[in-house]
């Protein structure tokens, strides 16, 4: 049964990404943030001034999720949310500083999960693996906000 498994997309992106989601948990415990923290972090570090409603919809989390994790992070002084100059009904979403401990930190560790990943894939197989993934995404006809970029930042390797 588990060959049979192993030949479908969906389970064995899903496992990947489970697998994936547990180092990642143990190791951002260890920076004292959560793995959402991280994503807003890392979005902002790429796209800071960001909406509030267009940093929820490329995290694909609810406004609401979202403001609970910006509370937190405010009371830390990570980010604040001001008015847009342009519509003072919508608010923008900026880091305070740069805090570059914290980014290194959290840099250095996406790099040792990323080498844990592709431990023993050639280059050609990850730039296979990449291209593959991205036709994938493309003929389930969903290039969602960002079809090559996370927050700016490309996807690939």
């Amino acid at each position: 049964m588990q060959d049979l498994l192993g030949r479908y997309i969906g389970f064995v992106l899903s496992d990947v990404a489970r697998l994936l989601k547990h180092d990642f948990d143990r190791y951002a415990a260890d920076l004292g943030v959560t793995r959402a923290q991280f994503r807003v972090l890392v979005c902002l570090w790429f796209q800071d001034g960001v909406r509030q409603k267009e940093l929820a919809d490329i995290l694909e989390i609810s406004p609401m999720t979202l403001a609970r994790l910006l509370d937190r992070l405010e009371t830390w002084k990570w980010v604040e949310r001001r008015p847009d100059p342009g519509d003072r009904r919508v608010r923008r979403v900026h880091l305070v500083g740069d805090h570059p401990e914290l980014r290194g930190k959290m840099l250095f560790f996406a790099e040792n999960i990323q080498a844990k990943v592709f431990g023993g894939i050639s280059e050609t197989e990850k730039e296979n693996m990449f291209d593959v993934l991205q036709r994938m995404r493309a003929n389930l006809g969903n290039p969602g906000l960002m079809p090559d970029s996370m927050c700016g930042a490309r996807l690939s390797a």
